[in-house]
């Protein structure tokens, strides 16, 4: 399974300011093992939900106190966009 990440405008310029809470490649890490347990079934410790209403389609993983929304689409690769990053108490 070959994944790729694509980040937003707004994920990378918050985790450019964030830099000493959260980065680029714990996010994806993040997101990767998330994609493992959604589409492998895996039993592992990602903190992940499918989202609805406004974010219908897209799953949040949990990154310490930070939130990453994304979406993936494909096959190989796996398109991983990360659509927004953002502090928990903001990113809905």
């Amino acid at each position: 399974m070959t994944l790729r990440f694509v980040f937003s405008h707004q994920a990378k310029k918050f985790v450019e300011k964030n830099s000493n809470r959260v980065s680029a490649e714990r996010i994806a890490d993040a997101a990767e093992l998330a994609i493992r347990k959604i589409l492998l079934r895996e039993d592992n410790s990602a903190d992940v939900i499918l989202l609805h209403g406004q974010w219908k389609g897209h799953w949040r993983v949990r990154v310490g106190g930070i939130r990453a929304i994304f979406r993936y689409e494909g096959r190989d690769p796996i398109i991983v966009n990360i659509e927004k990053v953002e502090h928990r108490g903001n990113v809905y």
